[in-house]
């Protein structure tokens, strides 16, 4: 794989998101040589372990942008969303998106690119949800 294939945004290591609101992990690729970009297969967005190893898949995005959502519990399956658009001379901007986070939705995420069974890793994003309600008092 050359070596300009990689990420080039990625969200930051912790990402504060307050309870019932969307979590918005946001990641920049790009393909270091048509070789790279023809060999395309997936990008891959889901829960990881502590050392950003993915181990449940919410999306996969194929190189001709079908969406494919495993088959996940019904109550996070409907919140996981993607946006974005994956090209050669663009690169890839992905934005992935849970939304009304709850508890159980703290842990760690991650995202994997798959080109000809090499993998391009990022993660893991720790996930925190502030379940705290901030009432403003007017006066």
């Amino acid at each position: 794989m050359n070596a300009g294939t990689k990420f080039t945004k990625e969200p930051p290591s912790t990402l504060y998101v307050p309870l019932g609101s969307a979590a918005r992990f946001q990641w920049e690729f790009t393909f270091g040589d048509s070789t790279d970009w023809s060999n395309f297969e997936e990008i891959v967005w889901g829960k990881t372990d502590s050392n950003g190893f993915l181990r449940t898949k919410y999306i996969s995005i194929e190189k001709i942008g079908n969406l494919f959502n495993p088959t996940l519990d019904a109550s996070v399956g409907s919140r996981a969303h993607w946006t974005g658009n994956i090209s050669q001379k663009q690169g890839c901007q992905m934005a992935f998106i849970l939304k009304n986070v709850s508890k159980p939705d703290q842990t760690t995420y991650g995202c994997r690119v798959n080109v000809w069974g090499e993998y391009v890793s990022n993660g893991p994003v720790n996930l925190v949800v502030n379940g705290k309600c901030i009432r403003r008092i007017m006066s």
